[in-house]
């Protein structure tokens, strides 16, 4: 990944009820929901979580990213596609 100015930009795109965070090049994390449990499935390399809506996958989701991204020593860019 290249930084530029401490922000990178994540792509926040929802395809077929599918979320996905994601750069160019590295999906963060991975949003669907799950029937069988009705609930939000939140999946990230690190683990996957359940939540009772959309809203808190969302938040648990960008606080993931938010994490990842500090550690390299930039803040994410949330776009909405």
């Amino acid at each position: 990944m290249q930084f530029k100015n401490g922000v990178y930009k994540v792509h926040i795109k929802n395809v077929d009820g599918r979320i996905t965070y994601v750069t160019n090049d590295t999906t963060f994390a991975t949003i669907s929901y799950d029937a069988d449990s009705g609930k939000y499935k939140i999946e990230t390399p690190d683990s996957t979580q359940l939540s009772d809506t959309q809203e808190q996958a969302d938040q648990l989701a960008k606080a993931f990213v938010t994490r990842v991204m500090a550690s390299l020593g930039v803040t994410p860019n949330f776009v909405n596609e």
